[in-house]
């Protein structure tokens, strides 16, 4: 698996240059999204549990440094603090009851309609990381 690079900066104009226009609603999904230098109104940053995360990756034969690097990005919630840190608006989602409730408000600001901001929580998962620690050698990273 080769790791390619992007250019944040060039991609960050191309999105701006493509959002001048457009009068509704975008969302830009993705992992570098809260790197790029655009105005978002609210983020939204999908969380995964440790060991689902860890089997995702393990079969995508990832590399075990690469997988470590992900793990701890995600027990650390680094892009919810990225994205915290520039952006006024931003939730974490995990499951389908935190999606519905976004999806929701969502649905009612796009339509004009007075809606009701859901619970912005943060969700951690620093114990996880702890306990695959633990059982690294078992769990084979």
């Amino acid at each position: 698996m080769g790791a390619k690079i992007a250019n944040l900066k060039r991609l960050s104009l191309k999105i701006n240059h493509m959002l001048e226009d457009e009068a509704h609603t975008t969302f830009i999904v993705g992992h570098l999204a809260q790197e790029l230098s655009i105005k978002y109104d609210i983020v939204v940053v999908k969380r995964l549990n440790l060991e689902e995360l860890l089997r995702r990756l393990k079969r995508r034969k990832y590399p075990i440094a690469k997988i470590r690097e992900n793990l701890i990005a995600e027990a650390l919630d680094y892009c919810s603090v990225k994205a915290r840190s520039a952006f006024s608006e931003v939730y974490e989602i995990e499951n389908r009851a935190s999606i519905a409730k976004i999806e929701s408000y969502i649905k009612s600001m796009q339509a004009g309609k007075a809606a009701v901001k859901p619970n912005a929580k943060q969700i951690s998962h620093m114990k996880e990381l702890a306990a695959l620690a633990k059982n690294e050698k078992k769990i084979g990273i």
